[in-house]
């Protein structure tokens, strides 16, 4: 592998220094109010570099997502590697959530909004975890003795984590819900689903 050459090496870190402001701008405000001159200014680069490493707001937002995610996706892994109830599973979930608690706010709120690849990339790394979900249950309680469907297990999590990232500032104010809560999510959703363990 070649060395950088130095002005490569200023690119990449300019690069990365415009998606780290968006990740924080778009955890902190949202998608729809962060304009690509707040980050600019973030970043203490010039407007126009943005668009030097993002063609379109679209793609700086699909990058940061993507960016998130691909985080998410290599946290979750790694801790699933290392987990083999569905109690583990479920908390690291959570903890991987909880690494960019806002952005995740955000992306659940604004979903709907954001570039139909982001959208789809957000389903392709849910699926995931639930097939590890799924994959838990079965070892630790047996398909038969859920009390939903199969399609309802994973469902039924992602709506409850998403209630409580979408009303973090009642069930944790200045805090974050999804460590604060993390416990009582677990317990509760896996008696609700019928694993009492």
């Amino acid at each position: 592998m070649k060395a950088l050459t130095l002005r490569e090496k200023q690119r990449r870190e300019t690069r990365e220094r415009i998606l780290f402001a968006a990740c924080e701008l778009f955890g902190r405000d949202g998608f729809s109010a962060v304009r690509t001159q707040d980050v600019a200014l973030e970043a203490g680069v010039s407007h126009g570099a943005v668009f030097a490493h993002f063609l379109t707001r679209e793609a700086l937002i699909a990058a940061a997502v993507e960016d998130t995610v691909v985080r998410s996706v290599n946290l979750v892994r790694h801790e699933l590697r290392l987990t083999n109830s569905a109690t583990d599973v479920l908390h690291a979930h959570l903890a991987v959530l909880a690494e960019h608690e806002g952005l995740h706010a955000n992306i659940v709120a604004e979903q709907r909004t954001l570039p139909a690849g982001v959208q789809a990339r957000l389903i392709e790394v849910n699926s995931g975890v639930a097939s590890h979900l799924l994959a838990s249950l079965e070892r630790d309680v047996g398909a038969a003795s859920l009390k939903v469907e199969r399609h309802f297990v994973f469902n039924t999590w992602l709506a409850l984590v998403h209630y409580y990232l979408l009303n973090r500032h009642l069930f944790a104010p200045g805090r974050s819900v999804l460590t604060e809560r993390a416990d009582e999510l677990v317990r509760n959703y896996l008696a609700l689903i019928g694993d009492s363990k």
